[in-house]
């Protein structure tokens, strides 16, 4: 979906109060964060029995993403490199096509997502371009909406689609920063249950851009 929308653009803060604190804090994650995404193991910053905060790199950012407990996540890499910046997660003892997460970054050459367009006007393109994928029979609209958070605009979107691996739930969410597209992509099988879908909306709803 991340590939998707950077073409469509291209034409084809809640957790800290205070500079100072969310400075101090984000110096002293710079070294653990480059070191996880080496290792290739998300970096978990707090942790309860379901759910683990979750800190993520590219590049020069770091992404907070609150991921469920169970299963376990690892990031995945693709022979293939399609974004500026990409993280894959799926579960470690089981299919990506069953449960994932993935973050793309972009560049792009306009400043907000209202310049894009309003959120149902965006999610109808998205799945204007996943409707033409090898594979998939159709795809429906779901929800969408904005949720700000300080100064930063994101815009959620769900759908729904049918294809030849199965029926599949997703939730969308995407921000500009800087000149870039940000988009996070979760993908959870429908016959997994109500559990993993809720899990997944719930992680969505947490993605957020911090620097």
């Amino acid at each position: 979906m991340g590939f998707a929308l950077w073409c469509a653009v291209n034409g084809a803060e809640g957790l800290f109060t205070g500079a100072t604190t969310r400075k101090t804090f984000i110096k002293g994650l710079i070294i653990p964060l480059v070191a996880s995404v080496e290792s290739g193991t998300p970096t978990t910053l707090l942790s309860t029995p379901q759910y683990a905060t979750t800190l993520l790199s590219t590049q020069q950012y770091v992404i907070f993403l609150e991921l469920p407990t169970s299963p376990e996540f690892v990031k995945k890499s693709k022979p293939l490199k399609t974004h500026e910046s990409e993280i894959i997660l799926c579960p470690v003892d089981g299919k990506c096509s069953d449960f994932t997460f993935g973050v793309t970054v972009d560049p792009v050459k306009i400043n907000t997502l209202s310049e894009f367009g309003t959120p149902k006007e965006v999610a109808d393109k998205v799945i204007a371009t996943e409707k033409l994928r090898d594979g998939i029979f159709s795809v429906d609209f779901v929800d969408a909406g904005e949720v700000t958070v300080g100064d930063d605009q994101y815009y959620k979107i769900d759908y729904f689609s049918r294809g030849k691996r199965g029926d599949k739930d997703f939730a969308c969410m995407i921000a500009i920063k800087s000149e870039k597209l940000f988009v996070l992509t979760c993908g959870s099988k429908k016959d997994k249950g109500e559990k993993q879908l809720a899990d997944m909306r719930r992680a969505r709803d947490s993605f957020r851009i911090v620097v």
